[in-house]
């Protein structure tokens, strides 16, 4: 009898040394450390590692991959990577952003609790081999002289990219909804000439991106082109589904003529050589070819409704000895505004193109994401270019390609691009 009491005892003090062992090993406190290393880079692929969590009870691992740390509630800006909890490592493919944040949680069960998780040290990575700017281009102009691009957002951003130092020098936020931007030199200086929704057309010193004019228009501009002397600027009509063109006088910026045409469209291209003939489509598949003389007064203007197909206004492209406009449907229109060729783009939408400077190929900027080119001879598919974002322009430069891309979608037809940078390849 004397003995059953001390018999409890020992049994009470195993079960309780038992259940310590045991809690301690589902015990998630503060000192229970899983290190991430320091990341490792080879080419497009950043290689993860970090030490083993030592606890029974872990579910398994989660990789978490954040690119803007500042918003984390942005679409897009946080991933969570399932990984096996046998696995101690992961390979990733860098991301086409400034810079990149990882860290590691390790699921956990607990006897005290449902579920808790551990949390590893935050590595990051900061991209030093392409220069981003804070964008989703829409549009870019080239200055091939000082070889410097001149990139834009819809939403107001302008950075000029220089090809030399790869790097963007210059940025202004123009605090507008602008449209389709120009570049042209006037009294020896290089102007900027930027259409915006407000009805105003601002002009800026290119080298600088300062402000040194602005042209009153009254109603929402969306295009802008300066031909010998003379500003032609797309704005809205009062009455629907109408633009107004109106050339102003750049030296006194009083306006010479306007005229108002059913259907015409804020995209517009100079017919190289006139003084001044345009191109300009809507994007119903509208295509108007207008005539003006030296002095910017309206000459004529002919529609051709046998190209209307939906997709046919961006991008709009001229040859340069004039004989044909190319569409952002493929479709290649001579002088008299009839379809001679479509090229075949399958399922790829164009963004941009560009012509050789001996004019025998088209270099074509496709969802793909690729430049795509044909062969003027025969306007049959040749070399595909791959790029690593989804280019929205592309420019030819004595042999070299470069193409303004950016890290999210292109966008189509009707829908701009997508994504938060932008940057230029040099193919």
């Amino acid at each position: 009898m004397n003995g059953r009491p001390l018999l409890a005892l020992l049994c009470a003090l195993l079960f309780f040394t038992t259940a310590c062992k045991k809690n301690k090993v589902n015990d998630i406190s503060p000192t229970t450390v899983m290190t991430l290393k320091p990341l490792t880079i080879q080419g497009n692929l950043v290689k993860l590692e970090w030490s083993k969590l030592d606890n029974s009870s872990l579910v398994s691992y989660a990789i978490v991959r954040i690119l803007d740390t500042v918003n984390l509630g942005n679409y897009g800006s946080v991933k969570y990577i399932n990984i096996d909890k046998t696995v101690t490592s992961y390979t990733d493919t860098l991301v086409l952003n400034p810079y990149v944040q990882y860290y590691v949680i390790a699921y956990v069960t607990s006897t005290n609790y449902q579920s808790a998780n551990v949390q590893s040290n935050k590595e990051t990575y900061m991209r030093t081999d392409i220069d981003f700017a804070a964008m989703a281009a829409t549009d870019a102009l080239y200055d091939r002289n000082n070889k410097q691009l001149y990139v834009y957002s819809s939403a107001g951003m302008i950075s000029v990219y220089d090809l030399a130092s790869a790097k963007f020098v210059r940025t202004l936020n123009s605090n507008a909804t602008i449209g389709a931007c120009d570049l042209a030199m006037y009294n020896g200086k290089l102007e900027l000439y930027v259409p915006r929704n407000d009805g105003w057309v601002f002009i800026y010193d290119a080298a600088t991106l300062t402000q040194i004019n602005q042209v009153n228009v009254g109603t929402a501009a969306y295009y802008v082109a300066n031909n010998n002397g003379k500003l032609f600027v797309t704005s809205t009509a009062s009455y629907s589904y109408t633009y107004n063109v109106t050339v102003y006088d750049r030296a006194t910026l009083t306006p010479v003529t306007q005229a108002s045409y059913y259907y015409n469209s804020p995209r517009m291209a100079l017919v190289p050589g006139t003084n001044t003939e345009l191109y300009a489509v809507h994007e119903s598949g509208y295509l108007m070819h207008l005539r003006y003389d030296a002095q910017g007064k309206f000459i004529s203007g002919y529609r051709n409704i046998s190209t209307a197909s939906s997709g046919v206004s961006t991008p709009l492209a001229v040859y340069a000895d004039a004989s044909h406009v190319l569409l952002g449907n493929g479709q290649i229109i001579d002088s008299t505004m009839t379809t001679v060729v479509s090229l075949p783009r399958g399922t790829l939408n164009y963004f941009g193109f560009a012509i050789d400077d001996a004019g025998g190929i088209i270099y074509a900027a496709t969802t793909a994401p690729s430049i795509q080119a044909y062969n003027m001879s025969n306007y049959q598919a040749g070399k595909k270019y791959a790029t690593v974002g989804n280019p929205v322009k592309v420019f030819y430069d004595n042999g070299k390609l470069i193409t303004v891309s950016v890290n999210g979608d292109a966008g189509s037809q009707v829908n701009y691009p997508t994504g938060n940078f932008t940057f230029v390849e040099q193919l």
